[in-house]
Order: structure tokens, then sequence, then C-alpha cells
């Protein structure tokens, strides 16, 4: 199932009075150099981070990345783990992120986005492609389809509405992610990040 503009969310069915183990995937084309001088010479290849920012049912804010070792934790909180930093894109099934759907009554929200950390900001040579999988759910896509020089994509908005889980595509571009984050008012405080 793609989630599109006009067919932007969706929500998904609690399985015997829990979630369970809520996946998201980020793949791309890593943009391979041709030859010696190419590597050498060449652009850099792309490399894409998948980040979340959320917010907790007690007003608790902040971010999950690699970008200042901010990898999260699954059992406990914030109950969202990164799973490692592929820096280049070639490892076949890309970076994920790990949410505890056993814990959701205790988040408000989780705004996943991808961020060009390294090469030419342009998204419609990445082909990525984020996948969000859930257990005795349908797969679910979003496709980066920017054609902008931003960094920062805002893929998708997870919320919790009533204790269901709603999923929004976003699909919107910015400068950067304090930019975005004041955007989707998250009460975070910013500063420089290195991994």
């Amino acid at each position: 199932m793609s989630l599109t503009k006009s067919a932007p969310s969706v929500s998904l069915e609690k399985k015997g009075g829990s979630l369970g183990e809520i996946k998201v995937n980020l793949n791309w084309n890593q943009g391979t150099k041709k030859g010696l001088l190419g590597s050498m010479f060449g652009p850099k290849a792309i490399d894409l981070d998948l980040c979340c920012l959320y917010e907790m049912m007690d007003g608790e804010a902040f971010g999950v990345q690699a970008l200042g070792n901010n990898f999260g934790r699954y059992n406990g909180r914030p109950w969202i783990e990164l799973s490692g930093d592929d820096r280049s894109g070639a490892v076949s099934d890309g970076e994920w992120l790990r949410i505890n759907g056993d814990q959701w009554s205790n988040i408000r929200r989780v705004l996943v986005f991808a961020m060009i950390y390294e090469g030419v900001p342009n998204w419609s040579a990445t082909d990525g492609v984020v996948r969000i999988l859930a257990p005795n759910q349908p797969e679910i896509e979003v496709k980066l389809e920017g054609t902008g020089q931003e960094r920062i994509c805002a893929v998708a908005m997870f919320e919790n509405e009533g204790g269901n889980f709603k999923i929004t595509r976003e699909n919107r571009y910015f400068q950067g992610a304090p930019m975005m984050g004041n955007t989707y008012r998250f009460p975070i405080s910013w500063g420089v990040g290195r991994k």
C-alpha cells in the first residue's frame, strides 16, 4: 500500500490489544562513482540518514538519529530505536527505526524524516523509499519525491489518536531540522551534532 497525495493517511488496527513492533525502513541508491578518477574527483556518494522527532504524552520531546549518537532505546524511553547507520546506501536492507508498539500509549506523535548527510542534495537521484511494517498489517510505502535542494525530508507523521496508530504521508522538504521542527511545533532546543 502506497501513501500518496490523493490517499495520504491510514490507521493501523491493534491485534490482540497491541500494535507489536513497528519497523520503519529507509533504502536508497547510493549513486556509485564510476572508475578510479570518478572515485577520486567525482561527487561523493549520497549518505541518507533515517531519523525521527518524537513527543511523549508527558510533553518530553527529542530526536532519534545517528547525528549526535542519539540512537534511542526500544525497551525503555523513548521506546524508539535506530538500528545502526548505513553511511553509503550499500547495505542491502538500508537503515531501520523500531518503535515499541506495546508502549504506544506513552507516545503522542513521531515525525519520521530523512536527511541527506553527505553528497549533493538531490532527492530525485536517491530513489529513496521509506517502508513501514507492522505485524499482521499490509506494508506501507512512501517514496521520496522531492526535486529541490533541501537536505531534510519530513516523510510521515505517526499520531496517537485515542490509542490508534495513524500514519500520514508528509513529503515536505526543509533546509534544516530546526525549521522542520518549528513548522511541526516540536518543543526542542536545537544544537550542532556530528557523527
